[in-house]
């Protein structure tokens, strides 16, 4: 549904897509029961443009950690704020994301690590948002919105793993 649908109630959440299909913009509210139903569209519309199924469940799950580190930590007050993702599919089967969000200023490609525990015993569960992040995204670009919020750009390429 596009904005000027009229069946739309405001505030739900939208995807737009291109005129050439290429491109797929969600918004949507600043809440975890709306992160279902954008990994969905996301990966929805990655499929559809035959994007191999490791890198959707990639797309998928650094949504999934974007969303909930601004629900947990960016301080977000204002209830009509919305959440933007732009997904773009790249000739050679990889796909640009940029997501912005309303949170406090933060930039994920300059914070510090957390330290890698000695022992599994030793390792506390979450946490990890940042590693997978700077794992799996190439190209991490951050920027603070001159009204307040971050935009973050980065690129999942397809191509085989490298081995750690």
């Amino acid at each position: 549904m596009g904005e000027s649908d009229p069946a739309r109630p405001a505030g739900a959440p939208e995807a737009t897509a291109s005129a050439d299909g290429r491109e797929l913009v969600l918004r949507f509210p600043v809440r975890l029961a709306d992160l279902a139903w954008a990994q969905e569209r996301a990966s929805g519309f990655l499929r559809g443009q035959g994007v191999a199924d490791r890198l959707v469940g990639r797309a998928e799950l650094l949504l999934e950690e974007l969303v909930t580190n601004v629900i947990n930590h960016g301080a977000v007050t204002d209830p009509a704020a919305r959440f933007a993702v732009t997904l773009a599919v790249e000739p050679d089967g990889g796909c640009r994301i940029v997501f912005e969000d309303p949170g406090r200023p933060f930039d994920p490609a300059a914070a510090v690590l957390p330290n890698r525990p000695a022992r599994l015993e030793e390792a506390r569960i979450g946490g990890l948002g940042l590693v997978l992040l700077r794992q799996m995204a190439r190209e991490l670009r951050h920027e603070a919105l001159p009204g307040g919020g971050n935009r973050l750009g980065f690129r999942l390429e397809n191509r085989a793993d490298r081995v750690a």
